[in-house]
């Protein structure tokens, strides 16, 4: 199943209905996509999304 949204509408990352343990793809674009990917990773180990 591949479905995109934008990370920045709640509302659409919620519609995914990712499960507990699936894997995702993130993909960001522009001039500070590498900082934004590095604070996505810190924030979902923080709050013990990633593995």
């Amino acid at each position: 199943m591949k479905k995109q949204v934008n990370l920045k509408s709640i509302m659409g990352v919620m519609s995914l209905g990712i499960p507990n343990g699936a894997g995702v793809k993130v993909i960001a674009k522009g001039d500070a996509s590498e900082q934004v990917i590095a604070s996505l990773d810190t924030v979902m180990e923080k709050e013990g999304l990633a593995s």
